[in-house]
């Protein structure tokens, strides 16, 4: 987006989050992050490898690695390219609509049928 291209960090403070689409596209805008050690943050940033993971609500270790990040711009633009590289090799379209395909064909589908066996009905007065 715009705003990636705009960015050099990307900060993501949630409380709570699933697998979060906004971290999957700074990631792939190539932006190092720091962000929450919470739900799906935690499966998509390595500590020093694609940003910085810190606990909740601690607003000094966020500055403490938003300025370390400003501080080293190298470091800051290789974490960058990590996450960019990561997300395509694990999250891209392709990937995941190929991993979709494998998982839809290798399952076994047995048809039902709905009337092979009749219903009880319970008569208890």
């Amino acid at each position: 987006t715009p705003y990636h291209r705009l960015s050099d960090v990307y900060i993501f403070p949630s409380e709570h989050e699933g697998l979060p689409t906004s971290l999957l596209e700074s990631m792939s805008s190539g932006l190092a992050t720091v962000c929450s050690d919470i739900g799906g943050n935690n499966d998509l940033i390595f500590d020093d490898v694609t940003g910085y993971r810190v606990p909740v609500k601690d607003v000094d270790a966020y500055i403490n690695k938003i300025s370390y990040l400003f501080d080293n711009p190298s470091i800051r633009i290789e974490m960058g390219k990590c996450a960019s590289s990561y997300v395509e090799m694990h999250a891209s379209y392709d990937v995941v609509s190929k991993e979709m395909e494998i998982t839809v064909t290798n399952q076994r589908i047995e048809p039902i049928d709905m009337l092979s066996e009749k219903p009880v009905i319970s008569n208890t007065k």
